[in-house]
């Protein structure tokens, strides 16, 4: 994290060619699993601790979003339904990432303070919702607040 950090800030050029190059390695591997017959992505990279994004908005926008934007084309393109997972508080960046295209966001993380009902208001018309369940629930929680829970996310995310 720290030599990706620097580099953010020596070489920001030399980060854009490396995420072209990996972007393009996605698509190339993308198109690779589709002719297998996989249907579903499930793009797994976070983006977010609780407190926000690791990057700030403009600073997504310049070194995150081009290449995600690039891969989510392709791949529905290529027919896949694409999923995107990130932890986290994504409402500074949520706009982003819905431009991108994912037929879906996951997970929604009510740890972060992110409620389905607020997503739903700001993006819902645009991208499926899936997840803001409280997992820490499942070790922790008692099964009518698991309960609670899963009402909540049904009720207000649909």
């Amino acid at each position: 994290m720290y030599e990706f950090s620097y580099a953010l800030a020596d070489d920001p050029e030399g980060i854009k060619e490396l995420a072209e190059a990996k972007a393009e390695a996605a698509v190339e591997r993308n198109k690779k699993l589709r002719q297998t017959g996989v249907e579903v992505l499930m793009l797994c990279s976070d983006y977010c601790f609780n407190s926000g994004p690791f990057f700030s908005p403009k600073m997504f926008a310049e070194f995150i979003q081009p290449y995600l934007w690039r891969i989510i084309d392709e791949a529905r393109k290529e027919g896949f339904y694409v999923i995107k997972h990130t932890d986290g508080n994504i409402m500074p960046i949520l706009d982003q990432i819905v431009e991108c295209r994912p037929h879906a966001i996951h997970s929604l993380d009510p740890m972060a303070g992110i409620d389905i009902a607020d997503i739903r208001e700001k993006a819902g018309d645009k991208v499926c919702l899936c997840g803001n369940v409280i997992c820490s629930g499942l070790q922790s929680g008692t099964e009518q607040e698991l309960i609670n829970s899963a009402v909540h996310c049904l009720t207000e995310g649909k």
